[in-house]
């Protein structure tokens, strides 16, 4: 997020290049150590971690331009609603199995989530729910008949 929706916005192409240059060289050589043994699930975590690199440099890179303090604290509680709703769906997740039991704790989670930010009165929720009727009641407008 932070290279595309600011290294690149701001003309910072060589460090967005760079980052991401270093994470395919630490996925690469990642995959290297981690697939013969792990398979599957050893690409997936030379992913991850490759992904962590590209995200940790580009946080160095930007530390001094943008306000992350500013932003962590203003999206903690996020983080607190999503804990919250992962306890459930955990739990959930040992009494039912398959596609059924997916979908439940998908079902549970959102549930809980938007149960959350209406109970707190979140402003970016009612914020995205009068964008979305205002953008069908233009859309209902401009209907030919």
């Amino acid at each position: 997020i932070t290279g595309r929706q600011f290294l690149l916005p701001t003309q910072r192409q060589l460090a967005f290049t760079t980052s991401v240059i270093a994470g395919a060289v630490v996925n690469f050589i990642f995959n290297l150590v981690l697939i013969p043994r792990y398979g599957a699930i050893g690409a997936s975590i030379a992913t991850v971690i490759a992904e962590m690199v590209v995200s940790a440099i580009q946080i160095a890179l930007t530390i001094k331009l943008l306000p992350y303090h500013k932003y962590l604290i203003a999206n903690i509680k996020y983080l607190f609603y999503g804990a919250i709703m992962f306890i459930p769906c955990y739990i959930l997740g040992f009494n039912v199995s398959g596609i059924t039991g997916t979908l439940v704790q998908i079902i549970v989670g959102v549930m809980i989530y938007i149960s959350l930010l209406l109970l707190t009165k979140d402003e970016v929720l009612f914020k995205c729910v009068r964008i979305i009727l205002k953008d069908k009641k233009v859309n209902k407008i401009k209907k030919p008949l």
